[in-house]
């Protein structure tokens, strides 16, 4: 799996470090799988093999996934705590402003942190991801969209803020008049380690 996702001139030194707990795996799912897929997929390819496995309806498509965008797998456990916003109201005016003099930091920005705990046994790098969702827009958006992620290394029982600071980009999308802009929305954030999983902020954008 390691070498599918990300090849590698020796792959052996790499598989002897993992095995011997010198190093954490940091690969990330970078595809997502709604729930019912793979096994309709198996059933269409192996006729009956999941016959006494799956009941009508079982080949469900709603959002929800088997395997999570961003997902990963690790030596340590993490534990999430609350993000918290910077600004609970943003105005889309101050945010197309900063779009069009190309600022991605500025005063029209929200930053978004979260503490994030080693709670295992062994060091590790955490992969921290930022996501956002609109609502209420012109044109439907992502359920979430990835952001941002930060890389953090924790030792047993350290905690760590981790802090992103999200412009406007984040917030503009192609709207139903085909400009790149920020509109009115709510706006709901996550920081967590994957896009099925995390506490959630909330803020709002005004005109």
């Amino acid at each position: 799996l390691e070498t599918h996702q990300f090849p590698s001139v020796s792959p052996t030194a790499g598989y002897r470090h993992l095995l011997r707990f010198d190093q954490a795996p940091l690969p990330r799912w970078t595809w997502q799988v709604p729930s019912g897929v793979l096994e309709q997929t198996l059933a269409l390819e192996i006729p009956g093999a999941l016959t006494e496995r799956l009941a009508p309806g079982d080949y469900s498509l709603e959002p929800r996934a088997e395997g999570s965008f961003g997902y990963g797998l690790s030596y340590s456990n993490y534990q999430y705590g609350q993000p918290r916003l910077s600004k609970e109201q943003l105005s889309a005016g101050a945010l197309n402003d900063e779009l069009c003099a190309g600022g991605r930091a500025s005063n029209a920005a929200v930053e978004v942190s979260a503490d994030v705990t080693n709670t295992g046994t062994r060091a590790g790098e955490e992969t921290v991801q930022l996501y956002v969702r609109l609502q209420g827009t012109s044109v439907a958006l992502p359920v979430r969209a990835l952001s941002g992620f930060q890389r953090v290394t924790l030792t047993p029982g350290e905690t760590k803020k981790v802090t992103f600071t999200v412009g406007p980009d984040a917030f503009a999308f192609w709207n139903d008049q085909n400009k790149f802009a920020v509109e009115p929305a709510r706006v709901t954030i996550w920081v967590s380690p994957d896009s099925s999983s995390g506490s959630e902020a909330t803020l709002q954008i005004v005109k």
